[in-house]
């Protein structure tokens, strides 16, 4: 009989411990959001000085954002974007280069799934109608977001856009 009890309150108690941490989740447990994460676009421009490859990149230190501002602007730049590294990181992306203007790159939306966040992108072109400068450019768009919680790995979609000047 006391076998019983025993087996019987132990049972009780794992089903409360289980049952607790189902319904309440511990402090320590990392943050699991799912959906569309904000943003802010801190810098964009037309001219990317020695960036001229459509690529993407993640920056995660204010040493990282000076070099990558160097890069975009040369030795004649603006003043750096204030960012808080402990909390935000940068995603910078790049359209490559053109002959003329007309083109330009955005960061439509940025969504956190379980495993992956996935940054959208459009690579916006002039159509056939418009009127562009005959000048190089190289569009760029630097955005501020939450950084990414530990495990989760970073993806993008590119779309292209054709814009209508009629």
């Amino acid at each position: 009989m006391k076998d019983t009890i025993f087996i019987g309150g132990l049972c009780a108690i794992i089903l409360l411990v289980g049952a607790g941490l189902y319904f309440f989740e511990p402090e320590y447990a990392p943050a699991r959001t799912v959906g569309t994460v904000a943003f802010t676009s801190i810098a964009e421009g037309q001219y990317a000085n020695q960036l001229d490859t459509r690529t993407n990149y993640r920056i995660e230190t204010q040493e990282e954002l000076d070099t990558l501002w160097t890069l975009i602007h040369g030795t004649t730049r603006p003043a750096l974007p204030v960012v808080d590294f402990e909390k935000n990181e940068v995603l910078a992306v790049f359209n490559g280069s053109h002959a003329s203007g007309g083109y330009s790159v955005k960061v439509l939306e940025v969504v956190d799934s379980e495993l992956l966040r996935t940054v959208h992108i459009e690579h916006r072109s002039p159509d056939e109608s418009c009127v562009t400068t005959s000048v190089e450019t190289s569009p760029y768009e630097l955005i501020e977001l939450p950084k990414m919680r530990q495990g989760l790995r970073l993806a993008h979609t590119d779309t292209e856009a054709v814009l209508a000047c009629r």
